[in-house]
């Protein structure tokens, strides 16, 4: 922030010399010459109150002294001042006839930032109406008028916005902000800065700590320091929390194991507590910044911000895809990125949906939140601006949505805050929306013992064969949480070394628009001679042995258990409910188990390791009285007879 300061300072003074240089002849008495030299200096040495205080005396000795104005507005300009700038350039442009293009520009910057945006867009189109701007001030002018005319009519459709305060337990006097939410919405986690000490100048020294909150009946309670070894005596921040709870991303800088100025780390959170955070290496990290991740809901996709090479602004958002080698694949950039800067990604679980701040595309002033969403080729469209008063002429960013896609938390100073900066929540509006997102949480366990098993979950959409969404369950107890879209069928494959194979299909759907979330405890079976497993997940034509398209994935899944466990033979049985005769339904069972020998077969899993049968409706599982045990019965599964 004092370097940016600093910067600020010095462009402003440049700016202020190359108007100077371009000044009309103008006769200044020596008194009021004496007055704006020692000004000047002032200004140099960055005592502002004096230099104003002595343009002042300046003024009252020549009232159209224009080099003073113009001096005055460039002070008021870096105070932030911008009543003071307007009234100082707007001076100028009355006692000097010709003035230099850049006067109007920086009254048209000044205007904007205080939020008059018609003013804004009507000095800009003086200016643009003139001969011989420039190219790099011509380029400026036309962004900052597409601003101006983009928040005039902003401000004119407001989107729905009531933001509430977290409250006490969450916020304090000092900064609380980059909140993220747990899957089940019940543990909130957070950056805080805190005064810690005082240097040997008296200046409060400040360090950056992550806390948590959990949800009560009562709200949010009282926040709770996370502890070591997430936080250090150095500063950790701008965290993201993967779906599941488990793994934790956040930023840490000028670390002895950076990369480079500051490096995104990765903590596993286990039964006994939060490991050692590890640097995630030269194959994510870069010599320059990388920082605020965000992680997709499957684990596998990490979107960060970085100022290095091979960008579109000075700060881009890029991507890195974990391979199933548990390496992260090389960073790219994303093609929503802006010539500007782009800050603070949030992607949302449904994996579809992107909210991210930039100073790059039209928007109120400052950093704006914007949202971007995938088209159906799997590509970014063009990012949409949330809108006002979600986005000021201040910055604005770190916003994030829950899985429900209805409520959103941001981080802001607006004027009843607790502290400098608080954490608030809003109700997000319908068409600035994700996609709702359920999930599935239960255990993977042993058959036999009861005992929780590491396992991987895919979750497979049904109607497009994809795998939404993988998990890993818990190497201590075998509990999963795992995000999915909602309203749509899924399969479900766990697997674990050593156990045949587990399928279900399920619906996540609500009638009333409420959070859709399904438990399912799943028992895996020790690969034995004898055991079985029904194939739930394999459909047919209705009275036929045709595999219908959704039984892919999970006859893909099959052959790829096979081929894992090399030794293994097994044969598959085809069953039938009652309905109909039982000669028909034995031929019906035999061309269904056919099928799917068939299939396995055509994908190179040898023939002397498999064969089929059909049981007819010989061997129920369920009652043949309802439709549900009917379906039941009519089954496939696969039965281990070698190993």
């Amino acid at each position: 922030m004092i370097f940016k300061k600093l910067v600020s300072f010095f462009l402003s003074l440049l700016a202020f010399v190359g108007v100077l240089f371009a000044q009309p002849t103008q006769k200044v008495s020596g008194k009021a010459k004496k007055l704006f030299d020692i000004a000047l200096e002032n200004y140099r040495h960055k005592e502002f109150s004096e230099a104003l205080s002595t343009l002042e005396k300046a003024i009252e000795k020549q009232p159209d002294y224009i080099e003073a104005y113009i001096l005055k507005a460039e002070i008021s300009s870096y105070q932030g001042l911008n009543i003071a700038t307007i009234e100082s350039y707007e001076k100028v442009l009355e006692l000097w006839p010709n003035p230099k293009p850049s006067i109007y520009y920086s009254l048209a910057n000044a205007e904007f930032k205080e939020g008059l945006y018609d003013d804004s867009k009507a000095t800009l189109d003086i200016l643009l109406q003139k001969d011989n701007l420039g190219p790099s001030l011509e380029e400026d002018a036309i962004k900052l008028s597409k601003n101006a005319e983009f928040a005039s009519w902003a401000i004119k459709n407001p989107v729905p916005f009531n933001p509430e305060n977290l409250g006490l337990n969450v916020n304090t006097p000092e900064e609380d902000y980059h909140p993220c939410l747990t899957l089940d919405e019940n543990t909130l986690i957070f950056t805080r800065k805190e005064k810690e000490g005082f240097d040997r100048y008296g200046n409060p020294n400040y360090k950056e700590d992550f806390y948590y909150s959990r949800k009560t009946n009562e709200g949010w309670g009282l926040a709770e320091n996370m502890g070591p070894p997430l936080n250090t005596k150095s500063n950790e921040g701008a965290q993201s929390i993967s779906m599941d709870g488990r793994y934790m991303y956040f930023t840490a800088c000028h670390r002895p194991d950076g990369v480079g100025s500051c490096d995104i780390y990765r903590a596993y959170n286990t039964a006994d507590g939060w490991g050692e955070p590890e640097n995630l290496g030269k194959a994510l990290n870069s010599q320059k910044w990388d920082s605020q991740p965000t992680i997709s809901a499957d684990g596998r996709t990490l979107f960060f911000v970085s100022s290095r090479a091979g960008g579109k602004g000075q700060k881009d958002i890029w991507y890195s895809v974990l391979g199933f080698d548990s390496e992260w694949g090389k960073p790219q950039v994303c093609s929503f990125n802006s010539e500007g800067n782009e800050l603070s990604p949030f992607i949302h679980p449904d994996g579809q949906t992107l909210y991210f701040a930039s100073d790059g595309y039209p928007g109120m002033g400052g950093f704006d939140i914007f949202l971007v969403r995938k088209n159906e080729d799997g590509e970014w469209g063009t990012p949409i601006n949330l809108g006002y008063p979600i986005n000021t002429y201040n910055d604005e960013h770190g916003l994030i949505v829950n899985p429900k896609g209805n409520k959103a938390y941001f981080t802001s100073d607006r004027e009843e805050t607790i502290g400098k900066l608080d954490i608030y929540a809003f109700e997000l509006y319908e068409d600035a929306r994700p996609n709702a997102v359920g999930y599935a949480e239960g255990m993977v366990r042993d058959m036999v013992t009861k005992k929780g098993l590491h396992s991987t979950l895919e979750m497979v959409d049904l109607s497009t064969e994809e795998v939404v969404a993988t998990a890993l369950s818990d190497e201590k107890d075998g509990t999963y949480k795992i995000a999915l879209p909602s309203n749509r069928n899924y399969a479900a494959n766990v697997t674990s070394a050593g156990y045949l194979f587990h399928s279900e299909n399920f619906t996540l759907k609500s009638e009333t628009g409420e959070e859709v979330y399904l438990t399912m405890v799943i028992d895996l079976q020790k690969i034995e001679i004898g055991k079985s497993v029904v194939l739930k997940n394999i459909f047919f034509e209705t009275g036929s042995f045709k595999l219908a398209g959704e039984s892919k994935a999970e006859l893909n899944k099959l052959v790829t258990f096979l081929q894992q466990n090399s030794d293994l033979k097994i044969e598959i049985g085809g069953h039938t409910d009652n309905v109909g005769s039982a000669k028909d339904n034995q031929i019906l069972s035999e061309n269904r188990a056919k099928s799917v020998y068939n299939y396995l077969l055509k994908n190179q899993i040898e023939l002397n390791r498999l064969s089929f049968k059909g049981y007819g409706q010989n061997k129920p599982i369920d009652t043949n009285d309802t439709e549900k045990g009917r379906a039941n019965n009519r089954r496939t599964e696969f039965r281990v007879v070698g190993i």
